[in-house]
């Protein structure tokens, strides 16, 4: 009684502070998103506002030559008084490469640095696989990489002796990509060296903001409820997926040439081939299979494209890159396909649900919105770009998604939380009326001892009335027939007690077990799952004789003692099946189990193991059982577990002329 005062206070504490927060989120979402824009739009204009402070020379224009061989360190010096070859670019234009090309030379000339103390040169994006950097032929700054992952950002520190000269770089790795996006600044280093980190800060907080926290999510998985785990763990990757995708699409990991830039662009394509499968899981969980199971078939090729893109990406691993670009057009084309399809999918199972008034899908929607159409459009730039355009506004959408998952993760688990609440309050009312039922089953066999025990002296007493009554004077014959009556009343009454206790035939009809038995596990999950079990239910549609309260009496009677015998993480397995022209149920459990002197005193009148009980549960259940013309066996080891086996006659041979007649 007190541990379920305990639990029923801290079931409503729970509530309520999860209601209190909720209230509180609801109340100041205008505030959070007020907030967060701000944090944005301050992220974005921080940069402007340094940049602005301290002057800077920006070239957007430059001198660009296609080279046909790999020239050695300080070929500059040859190449450079050759003006063939020349032609003049920018940095919003895009150059096609004749065939056979190598790599490029670019070459600008640098303004007067007298007035700076430390000067520095800031290219914030540019394309090259390696990169060699010369002034007056000598080499100021060089980067090679062995793996193919060509997009940078440069920051490099200028020599006092190099105003007004003439700086030479060299770009070499896929032609296609060889290029410098944006202009370039040079200024005082330290200001410039604060942009540069701004710039690629900015990801890998978020991306490891986001990482952390589905890192943590991952930890409480350990913690979590069987039913919570599915959605809790694709969510926790899906987080996972993106927090990483943000860090390796940053240039900071690779400003490490060797092992540590190898991994993190290696993390990028394994992070993208799980966030498909992951996200398709998750939405899965949440709104069904959707029509025509549509939402499954998705799911379905989300892990076939997966397993192609790891194939494919073990492939290009075990061949040192050499079919990177490849590998990397096909998946990225395909990724791209898959998405724009998956999103309309979802769009359309979710506007149906919207019509449904499903609040979770209003949300879903919101975020899958936000996300699907920044990826799907920066995509489409990036490929229509020749893959020339940096990724760096999806990520933002990536945050709509994950707040929106998480907020209907979380309405998710509150709903379970309060569904299993109600279900704990209706299974005390339960246990209450069961109580209530096995009191009065106790009353029921005392008025059946009682009226059996007396029957007997009445009838003989009246036996002997009847014998005075013959031989006794006329005037005591009055008396002796008012004796007799009153003695036919009293056994009138005891018979009315003896029906009582026993179930009426006339009260049997048709019932399905598979119907009785589903009813009675609906009932009986919650209390198993409070007691870190489970019940497992396999029948077939049988039909027996006999009365639906009863036998609901009888069979959770057995279930529930088989509950309160399980381990943590114990099972309950509920078997229906027909064997010729009996129905057998077996109720099997992993419990305690019993000993054979426990199994003899099965079923006896006030023997019971409980602290609580009243030893006449098993009692009743096996007279409702007799009575219904079935019977009922237990079979235990100690420490093993128990099976029972309960036999009815089968009605199923009445029912099926009916069902060839109605076919």
């Amino acid at each position: 009684m007190i541990r379920r005062i305990f639990f029923s206070a801290w079931n409503g504490i729970e509530i309520n502070m999860t209601r209190e927060v909720s209230k509180l989120v609801n109340n100041n979402k205008r505030i959070w998103i007020k907030a967060f824009i701000l944090f944005v739009v301050l992220l974005h204009i921080g940069p402007l506002i340094v940049s602005a402070s301290q002057p800077a020379t920006v070239i957007s224009e430059w001198q660009m030559k296609w080279i046909a061989s790999e020239p050695s360190n300080g070929s500059s010096d040859r190449l450079l008084p050759d003006h063939s070859g020349w032609f003049q670019t920018a940095a919003d234009q895009s150059e096609q490469p004749p065939e056979d090309t190598k790599g490029a030379w670019i070459t600008f000339k640098l303004p007067d640095l007298a007035g700076l103390k430390t000067a520095g040169l800031y290219i914030s994006d540019l394309s090259s696989q390696n990169i060699e950097v010369y002034i007056q032929g000598d080499s100021v700054y060089s980067s090679y990489r062995h793996y193919p992952y060509a997009r940078r950002a440069l920051l490099i520190q200028l020599p006092n002796s190099a105003s007004n000269q003439q700086v030479l770089i060299y770009l070499q790795g896929n032609p296609d990509k060889l290029s410098i996006h944006k202009p370039l600044v040079i200024g005082s280093y330290d200001p410039l060296n604060e942009k540069y980190l701004h710039s690629v800060l900015i990801d890998v907080v978020l991306g490891s903001a986001i990482t952390i926290i589905a890192v943590i999510m991952l930890c409480c998985l350990l913690f979590l409820h069987k039913s919570i785990r599915p959605s809790w763990g694709a969510l926790s990757l899906v987080i996972l997926s993106i927090g990483l995708l943000i860090i390796s699409n940053t240039c900071l990991p690779y400003t490490d040439d060797g092992s540590f830039g190898a991994l993190c662009f290696n993390l990028f394509d394994l992070s993208s081939n799980i966030l498909l499968p992951t996200f398709c899981i998750f939405f899965e969980i949440i709104f069904g299979k959707g029509f025509l199971s549509i939402i499954a078939h998705l799911k379905r090729a989300a892990f076939v494209i997966t397993v192609l893109s790891f194939a494919g990406f073990a492939i290009n691993l075990a061949t040192h890159n050499r079919y990177y670009e490849m590998y990397y057009s096909f998946f990225t084309l395909l990724a791209l396909l898959f998405l724009a399809v998956s999103s309309i999918i979802m769009v359309v199972v979710l506007i149906r649900e919207c019509l449904k008034r499903n609040k979770d899908a209003i949300v879903i929607m919101i975020g899958l919105l936000a996300f699907a159409s920044t990826v799907i459009l920066e995509m489409g730039w990036f490929l229509l770009q020749g893959q020339q355009h940096r990724l760096d506004f999806w990520k933002w959408g990536t945050i709509g998604i994950i707040v929106c998952s998480f907020y209907v993760l979380s309405r998710s688990i509150y709903r379970n939380f309060e569904k299993l609440t109600d279900y704990s309050r209706q299974l005390e009312a339960y246990s209450s009326e069961l109580q209530k039922s096995e009191q009065m089953e106790m009353v029921s066999h005392l008025a059946a001892s009682v009226a059996h025990e007396v029957k007997n002296p009445l009838q003989v007493t009246r036996g002997f009335l009847q014998l005075l009554g013959g031989r006794n004077v006329a005037s005591h014959k009055n008396y002796m027939g008012l004796a007799i009556q009153e003695l036919d009343r009293a056994a009138e009454i005891i018979d009315g007690f003896l029906d009582f206790a026993k179930p009426q035939t006339e009260d049997f009809k048709d019932l399905n077990i598979e119907d009785e038995l589903q009813q009675i596990t609906s009932i009986l999950t919650p209390l198993a799952q409070r007691k870190g079990g489970q019940i497992e239910l396999s029948a077939e549609p049988i039909f027996i004789k006999g009365n639906s309260t009863k036998l609901k009496q009888a069979l959770i009677n057995i279930v529930k003692n088989s509950i309160e015998a399980l381990p943590q993480d114990g099972k309950i397995e509920i078997f229906a099946k027909l064997f010729t022209d009996e129905a057998v149920i077996l109720v099997k459990d992993n419990g305690v189990g019993m000993t054979e002197s426990e199994l003899k005193r099965i079923g006896q009148p006030y023997y019971t193991s409980k602290e609580n009980g009243t030893g006449l549960g098993l009692m009743v259940t096996f007279q409702i059982i007799e009575a219904m013309g079935g019977g009922i066996e237990y079979t235990s080891q100690k420490g093993q577990g128990t099976l029972v086996s309960i036999r009815f006659p089968s009605a199923n041979v009445q029912k099926k002329p009916l069902m060839n007649q109605t076919s």
